[in-house]
């Protein structure tokens, strides 16, 4: 039995606050002694949650066997879900972080629910057809054979295949919001071939109704793609006489194919030259061929920005390859992250081209980096932030080939501008009938709006912090940021998804996140911190940045003395006698006024 020394701050989220966020936080007077061993225990008592509850720690997407990983900075972060009953809460999502092996934080949402009926009715095939009939497809992947053959070959697995698989969780009716009740269900992963869809089905294990839908494969909405990155270098790879679209160089692992205005990947084939010099005799065709061309270079600058910037290998941060697909389908207006693969349609033959930008790719990349990372549900408040740092992803790669490449010229903050018509802005959220301010103002009609409405609020929020702003927000708030540069600004947003974010971030959570990330990046009370924070409140989430300073006035110190600060400490009218020392330690500066006396004798520290 130990107890722990933590202050904890409970922010209450939707569902008659059965649903919590929390963010807990040690104390500077606790004891040694709580770690991964005992961690689990201590959250349990200190969130006083009921009984037939715990935290298990998981396993950390995309690295086997491994339940912890290590940033640059030398924090070891763990991830824990909560279980009922030894059935799993889907989407209860905790972080817990260390430094120097030992406790610092954690934060996440838990459930708060006294009793949770498990017992299941409903057989799992038969769950299976209600998750079917509810998607409607034509056909299945895992009812192509060609499909199956094709994923047993990628995954080097002859047992692979794509027939749903199924587990046993408990999860809230997201179908019906005012549904506060928790249900034992099948979550079946439901891979359609026509029309194409991939999606997380949860279907109750008593009546079969459906009660949960969460995508796996996200698309981008967009109306018009070509190609404007000029000649550039890529990596290839030679076979036979020939040249393909496959480069391994620089420890990068990035794949280009043609689908060939099919559906069927296993189908795919090679794009190909004779002399690895894709010229535009060659590739600017009827066919459009040189969106191969783009989207292989785009990976490959998408690759090297995650590594170079944010020191991550691939989004699943274990060098995972980039495979790209390009002709997808007939007339196929759009691109998708399928949880794998990027996938390009070549738009419908008149007023909407190949879809295939470098900030498309990122933008589509930016979706797998997020499953491996904070895994936002991609529904509400959470599905906004989402598409919000996959937009972010794709101005921040934008500005990154730009900086190699200065005559590309690329506007950053208009996205799939390079095709000629925007369909989003980051500096202007209203150009394109985005809000740009959470809670009022225009365009804004609640927080469940469609993902790609409300991922403006994010974008505007990390414009503002890039390049600084002023004026007055869509809730009548006057607001006046310093700009901290889109290099520190892409920092912190990755920190804040990669380390803090979990599956039900609201807005309001991104907010703290953001502004611990710029605290772990850059100190307390820095500026970078003030304006994360004055950047949040521009776009109406949170307050305005307050300083902490600790006031030392009117004393006669008499006794070795500390005084400290997480920001400023003011001094003014103290006297320090002989034989007593003053230790004066502020995290950002220390103002001392007028009448300070320091007597002969006696000992000033300003740390």
């Amino acid at each position: 039995m130990f107890i722990l020394a933590l202050f904890c701050q409970v922010v209450f989220a939707q569902n008659n606050n059965i649903i919590k966020s929390f963010d807990l936080r040690m104390n500077e007077s606790v004891a040694n002694g709580l770690d991964s061993t005992n961690v689990a225990k201590a959250l349990k008592v200190q969130l006083e949650v009921p009984e037939n509850y715990e935290f298990k720690r998981q396993i950390i997407k995309g690295i086997k066997d491994k339940t912890s990983e290590k940033d640059d900075l030398g924090y070891v972060h763990e991830r824990y879900a909560q279980y009922y009953k030894g059935i799993k809460i889907e989407h209860s999502d905790i972080r817990v972080h260390y430094l120097n092996d030992l406790f610092v934080s954690a934060n996440g949402e838990y459930i708060d629910a006294p009793n949770i009926d498990v017992s299941v009715i409903l057989s799992k095939e038969n769950a299976i057809q209600e998750a079917m009939k509810h998607i409607g497809a034509k056909e299945y992947m895992w009812e192509d054979e060609t499909e199956n053959n094709w994923l047993k070959s990628t995954t080097n697995d002859n047992a692979a295949s794509f027939y749903p698989n199924t587990e046993i969780v408990i999860c809230k009716n997201s179908i019906d919001v005012k549904d506060t009740t928790f249900y034992i269900a099948y979550k079946i992963d439901i891979y359609a071939k026509e029309p194409i869809s991939r999606d997380y089905i949860f279907v109750d294990a008593k009546n079969g109704n459906i009660l949960a839908v969460n995508p796996i494969l996200v698309n981008a909405i967009g109306t018009a793609a070509t190609r404007y990155s000029n000649t550039r270098s890529i990596s290839t790879q030679q076979n036979g006489n020939t040249y393909r679209l496959r480069g391994y160089d620089n420890n990068r692992s990035i794949e280009t194919y043609n689908m060939n205005r099919g559906t069927d990947y296993a189908a795919a084939t090679d794009f190909t030259d004779n002399d690895n010099n894709w010229t535009a005799s060659e590739f600017h065709n009827a066919n459009k061929d040189d969106a191969a061309l783009e989207a292989h270079w785009s990976a490959i600058i998408t690759w090297d920005y995650f590594k170079n910037i944010h020191g991550r290998n691939s989004f699943n941060n274990t060098g995972g390859t980039i495979k790209s697909y390009v002709h997808y389908n007939v007339n196929y207006v759009n691109a998708f992250w399928n949880g794998s693969v990027l996938t390009f349609g070549d738009g419908n033959g008149t007023t909407v081209d190949t879809y295939v930008t470098l900030d498309v790719l990122a933008h589509e990349f930016g979706h797998g980096v997020c499953t491996y990372t904070a895994d936002l549900v991609y529904s509400g408040e959470s599905g906004a932030l989402n598409e919000g740092l996959s937009d972010i992803w794709g101005a921040c790669v934008s500005n990154y080939a730009n900086n190699l490449f200065p005559e590309l010229n690329k506007n950053i903050w208009l996205h799939r501008i390079d095709v000629g018509t925007a369909n989003r802005s980051l500096m202007d959220p209203h150009a394109y009938q985005q809000p740009d301010t959470y809670g009022g103002g225009a365009y804004w009609t609640g927080p469940n709006a469609e993902v790609h409405i409300n991922s403006g609020i994010m974008n505007h929020w990390f414009y503002i912090l890039s390049v600084g702003k002023s004026g007055i927000n869509g809730i009548g708030n006057a607001y006046d940021v310093t700009g901290i540069s889109i290099s520190k600004a892409e920092k912190i947003a990755y920190r804040a998804e990669a380390v803090y974010m979990t599956a039900n971030t609201t807005f309001a959570n991104a907010r703290t996140y953001a502004i611990q990330a710029a605290i772990d990046l850059y100190g307390d009370c820095s500026s970078e911190v003030i304006s994360t924070t004055n950047a949040w409140y521009a776009v109406g989430v949170g307050n305005e940045y307050i300083p902490t300073t600790v006031y030392f006035t009117n004393q006669t110190v008499t006794t070795n003395t500390t005084v400290t600060s997480d920001c400023n400490i003011y001094v003014q009218d103290v006297t320090v006698t002989s034989g007593a020392k003053l230790t004066l330690d502020a995290a950002n500066e220390t103002v001392i006024e007028s009448n300070f006396e320091v007597q002969l004798g006696s000992e000033l520290e300003v740390k």
